[in-house]
């Protein structure tokens, strides 16, 4: 319809009223037609064209339901394979050790193999890097109608969160290039892998095409067949902002090109042709979107989504994405039941520093192989933690670590790579004192304890926080000192607890948490989509 419009305009020439008017209404079909509004307001809404329709999710859950249900892994019967992954994905996922999908797993799969956009939010410790990469990379090795085979580009806020994604694309992949993390320390390899991993800084950085024609803005939407942003909520949001625009308007631009140099193909037209014609016909064009064989996938990934408020992450995602498939864990914004908590009323920094000597000393599940996590709001109270805990530490036989920015990242990936290393309940007890760094993505499974020597900024800080440990059905326990000042979040955090809800109403990040709490506290459903055009949404609770 485009095309005949268009053709009209062109071999009668110049651009009669009747030419005009054929045109507007072809164009105003194709509107009708499109998948995204016409006009969305936030700048998001420009990367937002959706690819597939929505896909009904099933609910893994419902209100009520017994404690198996609640359990991490999805229904007995369920396997990899019945979710349509690829029998080498299922041979890999059985080497790994892992034979049962669990519920986040089992909900993302279908939706992602058919190739929609997805928004995943889900509790921390719920599966959710097996659950976006498994579908991906399956679906990746699939024949490809281009003949181009794709790459999966994964985002993520830090190099340590890339690589732990980076360890677990190649476990998926063992017969494949290995997963490539962009780094200016190292060039690209000559073939693009099926996965690439950058934080939105290092992409940026590397496209400026010293590593070849790939490593540029117009290169990048040719190979990246799928992109994901991983901790979604942060990368969309604060200073990570400038460096993901940058990256999905060289990705719309790539859309725009393959839509122009199609129409150019179908109606024999230069390319200045195409671009001498009307605004609104060359807008219709951009908007039909790139080839039927290179529909690109946008997942986003999350264990915090905050629906609630105009400027949340999570609202700008609905409406720069209204076709996305929005899947919820069945826990999401609430703590695992595998998780005792301790709260410490502790004001000024001497009365601080002794609760704190008091936790580690008499904490008896500390042992061989075990880690407690020590979080501090800043570097400097990191330091001013460390210098408090140093004798306690030493009578327990406890190794006192860091973990922040200002500690070199070599030394950094060293220690990760010691807290994850396999048989390494044999060795000393480590208390690792770190800032909210360490409080995003990252699966250290020998966490047995969390301790807030600052208590948490927000709710969502918190849950972040308190999910480094009790993760994938382990027990993990938490301590946290808090002073008047955070009295209001903890008596609501508290609240939610002990009724086993979801902590919605205590999301504060603008707004002071006291006037957050009086206007917000509705909960988004659990094991279900998050669309509020499914059933009714969000109800209250």
């Amino acid at each position: 319809m485009f095309c005949a419009a268009v053709a009209r305009v062109s071999v009668f020439g110049g651009t009669p009223a009747w030419a005009y008017r054929r045109a507007i209404v072809a164009t105003r079909c194709i509107r009708a037609c499109r998948r995204t509004p016409s006009n969305i307001a936030h700048r998001l809404a420009r990367s937002g064209t959706n690819h597939a329709g929505p896909i009904s999710a099933a609910s893994t859950s419902d209100a009520g339901s017994s404690p198996a249900a609640e359990s991490l892994f999805a229904p007995a019967g369920t396997t990899f394979a019945g979710l349509g992954l690829s029998p080498g994905i299922c041979d890999a996922l059985a080497a790994s050790g892992f034979h049962q999908p669990t519920a986040v797993q089992a909900l993302a799969a279908p939706a992602l193999l058919a190739g929609s956009d997805v928004v995943l939010a889900a509790e921390t410790g719920s599966g959710k890097t097996l659950a976006y990469l498994a579908p991906l990379l399956a679906r990746a090795q699939a024949p490809q109608a281009s003949g181009a085979p794709p790459s999966t580009l994964v985002l993520c806020p830090n190099a340590a969160l890339c690589g732990q994604v980076a360890a677990a694309g190649a476990a998926l992949l063992p017969s494949a290039p290995p997963p490539w993390t962009v780094s200016s320390r190292t060039l690209p390899p000559r073939t693009l892998p099926p996965l690439v991993l950058a934080t939105p800084g290092s992409l940026v950085t590397a496209l400026d095409g010293a590593a070849g024609e790939d490593w540029t803005r117009e290169g990048l939407p040719r190979w990246a067949r799928c992109v994901v942003l991983d901790e979604a909520d942060m990368l969309l949001g604060g200073s990570y902002g400038r460096d993901i625009e940058a990256v999905l308007e060289a990705l719309r631009a790539g859309d725009r090109r393959d839509a122009a140099e199609r129409v150019c193909a179908q109606l024999g037209m230069e390319e200045e042709e195409f671009r001498a014609l009307p605004r609104h016909l060359r807008q219709s064009a951009y908007a039909e979107g790139p080839s039927d064989s290179w529909r690109r996938q946008y997942v986003f990934v999350a264990a915090t989504m905050p629906v609630d408020g105009k400027y949340e992450v999570g609202t700008k995602l609905r409406r720069a994405f209204p076709q996305a498939v929005w899947l919820a864990g069945r826990r999401l914004h609430q703590q695992t039941r595998d998780l005792q908590h301790d709260w410490r009323r502790a004001e000024g920094e001497q009365e601080r520093a002794r609760v704190l000597q008091e936790v580690i000393a008499g904490d008896k599940t500390m042992g061989p192989g075990t880690t407690t996590l020590v979080f501090a709001r800043d570097v400097s109270s990191a330091d001013a933690t460390l210098s408090a805990l140093r004798r306690t530490c030493a009578a327990r036989g406890a190794a006192l670590l860091r973990y922040h920015k200002e500690v070199p990242q070599a030394e950094r990936e060293d220690l990760l790579r010691t807290l994850a290393a396999p048989g390494s309940s044999a060795r000393e007890p480590i208390v690792l004192v770190c800032t909210d760094a360490a409080a995003r993505g990252l699966d250290l499974p020998s966490v047995n304890h969390v301790v807030q020597a600052d208590f948490a900024a927000s709710a969502v800080h918190f849950l972040h926080r308190v999910g480094r440990t009790a993760r994938a059905g382990r027990k993990g326990r938490v301590t946290s000192l808090y002073g008047s000042e955070a009295e209001p979040l903890v008596d609501a955090l508290r609240a939610a607890i002990a009724a086993d809800e979801p902590v919605e109403g205590a999301f504060s990040r603008k707004r002071s948490f006291r006037k957050k709490f009086k206007r917000y506290g509705q909960y988004v459903p659990r094991g279900q989509t998050l669309s509020g055009e499914t059933g009714t949404g969000r109800e209250a609770r």
